[in-house]
């Protein structure tokens, strides 16, 4: 995790480019005289002009992130508004001056669950809430403990290009990045299975088992992926987490038609202009269901056809060739 100063200077998409964070948000306040507050340590450097004993978020790299008001011996520190404390759970009466008030655009950092959490609602929509809303709904949401950032205006992120944008350039920005190199490869871990993505609308990729994780992505309809671990009716691919109840396991591959007749694949030669979808690299076949049982009208005269200079040149549709009588 890292608290990334750019002075009001760097738009979003700016900071995002330049870091390459995998997620991206909106940090603290700041003073008409560009310093933060109330309080900010970026790189083992408290950049606050008069420090005080305030709660917050302390960190050397990220892992070890925990809510504390002891900043000295860390190297990153960030404390606005505390909502939710470990231990004591929501706070009563948050402590926050009138401009922080209302029904704004919202950011937090905070833990649920042991796992790092990031909140962000746009300023002026359907979603912006009061810090006292806030603090009802990620509490809901489980987590252990919260803090407001800077809002309204100033709320914007980018978590795995699921963007809420603003104009203001802001102070300072949280950047988190994941730890894909000392991940085990996909293709190194244990599948439970492969499933195909149901909806015809796709289904989101979100960060951990849950609604209440942040969306880092998408699978189309049809997509087939590898399940790695299950959990509470949520699935972990190698891209996140994606609801169970969305995904319908594959099976394995079927040899023999449905009558027990073994399936024969006769694949177009590459290049042929009658070849299914114009170019397709041998990677699936058309079949022609026909009830007709003359000589000639089966399914291996039907594939020679179409695999023939004949079968080129007088081109006809041809969707599905499934032969009951071979």
């Amino acid at each position: 995790i890292e608290l990334r100063v750019t002075n009001c200077r760097k738009t979003l998409s700016q900071v995002k480019d330049e870091t390459k964070a995998h997620y991206v948000l909106n940090g603290g306040m700041w003073n008409p005289d560009g310093t933060p507050c109330p309080l900010l340590k970026a790189g083992g450097v408290m950049l606050s002009g008069t420090p005080w004993r305030a709660v917050g978020y302390a960190w050397d790299k990220g892992p070890d992130i925990r809510m504390t008001s002891e900043y000295e011996a860390a190297a990153n520190f960030i404390a606005v508004t505390p909502l939710i404390l470990t231990g004591t759970g929501p706070v009563g009466a948050p402590s926050y001056g009138s401009a922080q008030g209302g029904r704004r655009g919202r950011s937090a950092i905070g833990l649920r669950g042991g796992d790092l959490a990031l909140y962000c609602s746009g300023d002026g929509t359907g979603d912006a809430a009061t810090p006292e809303t806030l603090r009802d709904g990620l509490a809901g949401l489980g987590w252990a403990s919260a803090v407001m950032l800077d809002g309204g205006g100033s709320s914007q992120c980018d978590f795995g290009g699921e963007r809420i944008t603003a104009s203001r350039k802001v102070h300072n920005w949280i950047c988190v990045y994941l730890k894909q190199a000392e991940q085990t490869p996909p293709g190194q871990e244990e599948s439970m299975g492969k499933y195909t993505v149901t909806p015809s609308i796709g289904v989101n990729i979100r960060s951990g088992p849950g609604t209440g994780y942040g969306k880092v992505g998408a699978y189309p309809v049809g997509t087939v992926v590898d399940v790695l671990e299950a959990r509470d009716g949520w699935g972990r691919t190698d891209k996140g987490w994606v609801s169970l109840a969305y995904l319908e396991a594959v099976e394995g591959p079927q040899r023999v038609t449905d009558t027990g007749l073994a399936i024969q694949t006769h694949l177009i030669a590459p290049g042929a202009d009658n070849r299914p979808g114009g170019s397709n690299p041998c990677k699936y076949i058309t079949i022609h269901e026909t009830g007709n049982a003359a000589k000639g009208a089966d399914a291996a005269a039907h594939g020679a056809y179409l695999d023939s200079d004949a079968g080129e040149r007088d081109m006809v549709s041809w969707h599905y060739t499934v032969d009951d009588h071979a």
